[in-house]
C-alpha cells in the first residue's frame, strides 16, 4: 500500500514523515460535508437536555 501512495518514489527513498502522512490521509479521510450537513439538520434537543447543552451541540455540529 505504501508503495502505491508514495509513487514514483521508492518506499526506501521516501521520508518516514511523508509515508506516515500519506497512510494517515488514506486510512482516515476527511468527513463528508453532506453527512455532516445531514447530521446538523436532524439534530434535535433531547428530552431533559438543557438549552445550553443543546446550543453547544449545535455549534459543534455547525463547525463540522
Amino acid at each position: 500500500m505504501a508503495r502505491a501512495l508514495v509513487a514514483p518514489l521508492a518506499v526506501q527513498a521516501a521520508p518516514w514523515d511523508m509515508i506516515q502522512e500519506k497512510l494517515h490521509n488514506h486510512y482516515a479521510p476527511k468527513p463528508s460535508k453532506i453527512a455532516a450537513r445531514h447530521a446538523f439538520y436532524h439534530q434535535n434537543q433531547a428530552e431533559g437536555e438543557s438549552i445550553n447543552n443543546y446550543t453547544t451541540a449545535l455549534r459543534q455540529a455547525a463547525m463540522h
